[in-house]
């Protein structure tokens, strides 16, 4: 297996062009609209993951200002301790409108049988098990 270390971006872009235009030449029309259609629910499936981390990322950014001000020697008032605790709270409740965090519902692809089809209905079966049973309605 050749490893292209020394190889130039141009060289490796020309070389990557050839195995392509090799591998489309040799498939169908029904296979081609199976990878797009693979392609798409891939892709879909990455913006509703990135979505979720994006949430999630957010909400740590958010935990971990509330712990520092938990932490910090301030002197507060009782009106300051209640809102600290108000925000803390309310930082720590789930999310409304996240109870199903299964990626195949959230990027939209159908349930068939108790999974996702991440393929056409009579290409390769490709699926992934819906978990949405798994979360608090």
């Amino acid at each position: 297996m050749p490893t292209h270390h020394d190889e130039t971006l141009p060289q490796r872009y020309e070389r990557e062009q050839q195995a392509y235009l090799k591998l489309c030449g040799s498939m169908t029309a029904e296979q081609v609209a199976d990878i797009q259609l693979q392609l798409h629910n891939s892709l879909a499936r990455e913006q509703a993951l990135q979505q979720r981390l994006t949430a999630a990322d957010e909400r740590a950014d958010l935990l971990e200002g509330l712990l520092l001000l938990w932490m910090s020697p301030v002197q507060r008032t009782m009106a300051g301790r209640c809102r600290l605790v108000e925000r803390t709270d309310a930082a720590l409740k789930q999310a409304e409108g996240q109870h199903n965090q299964c990626d195949g519902c959230q990027a939209g692809i159908p349930v068939v049988n108790g999974a996702h089809r991440m393929g056409k209905a009579d290409g390769y079966p490709d699926t992934m098990r819906c978990t949405a049973k798994l979360y608090k309605p």
